[in-house]
């Protein structure tokens, strides 16, 4: 029994260093690849940004060798800024095109149904 839990939490610590390794790269790293990027913008204190996390960090470890994923504060992000009136909401999920900088807006009822989110990056090209 100690063995198992001391086996789980080992495969959990694996886990977590996973998705904060593939969600450690800034905007700025993430757009001189080829790879889409997407963004998670939050808000320090949003409470529906931490609840959101989780589910983000799940798509990250997913999709990584689609997309980069990122997440950026709305407040200090350059690209955020450029994208301006375009938060209604926060956390906002959008795909940017890191050559063009084109983005598309993942809709908050997609981000939040997970057929839907998973849907959207499966097909986006």
């Amino acid at each position: 029994m100690k063995k198992l839990l001391i086996s789980s939490f080992l495969v959990l610590a694996i886990v977590l260093s996973t998705a904060s390794s593939l969600l450690a790269m800034t905007y700025e790293d993430a757009k001189v690849q080829d790879k889409p990027i997407v963004v998670m913008f939050h808000m320090h204190g949003c409470g529906a940004c931490r609840k959101f996390s989780p589910i983000f960090n799940k798509f990250a470890s997913q999709f990584s060798d689609k997309f980069n994923f990122v997440k950026e504060d709305i407040h200090s992000s350059k690209i955020a800024s450029s994208l301006g009136s375009q938060f209604d909401t926060v956390p906002a999920l959008f795909i940017i095109q890191p050559k063009t900088q084109n983005a598309t807006r993942i809709s908050d009822d997609c981000a939040w149904d997970n057929e839907c989110f998973t849907k959207t990056l499966q097909e986006y090209k």
